[in-house]
């Protein structure tokens, strides 16, 4: 809602409008009725959630406009865009993604219900961080997210092979590694067959960096690695008082 406002009143200054007095009717689902209202709730849109953005995501991980029907899909998707859940829900009613029942269906699901389901089963202290849910379409993503957000790697392993996901790299970022589970599909599906690797990771400091994940034979220490994963990260949170990369600029003159 702060940066929405923030948005809604630089669309007034690029649009060239006159001064006015903006009340709590900008932020209604019902909309303003001046058009220079409407044309500062455009701009504050298309500056935050621009279509083009939204497609950018889903075509690197394979969704489709069917996709967004399924609020796992559109969480994740929210927290690629840097955007809430509800703002991501409107965005997607919006720009004629969904229609209004489905995004009305969206938003009647809580983040909260979805991060349990992602944990499955793993316990933690409170709900506030996000649960990223990041595979081999992450490939160079840049993470921007909060202390003690949640991580879980899910990455095709050919164990039968003898290639694994090397995690090293990961926990000498800092990261702990709260949860490593594998995934074997039935016998009669897939017989030698690549397995699912789900690992959970957390960082509870802030922080800013990158890791790197290789798929390889442990016990072939010049054997080149047949996949791999590279993530950045920043982990700072939300700014406080003036902006970090302003501050890093100062601090670097």
């Amino acid at each position: 809602i702060q940066r929405f406002t923030g948005a809604h009143e630089l669309g007034h200054v690029y649009l060239g409008h006159t001064e006015s007095l903006d009340g709590e009717e900008i932020l209604s689902r019902g909309g303003p009725t001046d058009e220079r209202e409407i044309a500062a709730n455009s701009f504050a849109s298309a500056f935050l959630l621009p279509k083009w953005l939204l497609q950018l995501q889903a075509k690197r991980q394979g969704w489709n406009r069917k996709s967004m029907s399924d609020p796992q899909t559109v969480y994740q998707l929210a927290l690629r865009v840097g955007a809430s859940y509800e703002a991501t829900c409107v965005a997607l009613q919006t720009h004629h993604i969904v229609d209004g029942i489905t995004a009305t269906k969206l938003m009647d699901v809580s983040p909260r219900a979805l991060k349990i389901a992602l944990l499955a089963g793993l316990s933690i202290e409170n709900y506030f961080p996000d649960v990223w849910l990041l595979t081999e379409r992450d490939e160079g993503l840049a993470l921007e997210g909060q202390p003690d957000d949640l991580f879980i790697l899910r990455l095709a392993e050919k164990a039968g092979a003898g290639y694994l996901w090397n995690t090293t790299d990961l926990v000498n970022s800092g990261f702990a590694i709260l949860r490593d589970q594998r995934e074997i599909p039935p016998p009669h599906e897939a017989i030698g067959g690549p397995v699912t690797r789900a690992l959970t990771a957390r960082r509870s400091d802030p922080a800013q960096g990158r890791f790197a994940l290789e798929m390889k034979r442990p016990w072939q220490k010049e054997d080149i690695a047949i996949a791999s994963l590279h993530l950045a990260y920043d982990l700072y949170g939300k700014e406080v008082g003036m902006p970090r990369a302003v501050r890093r600029q100062l601090a670097a003159a």
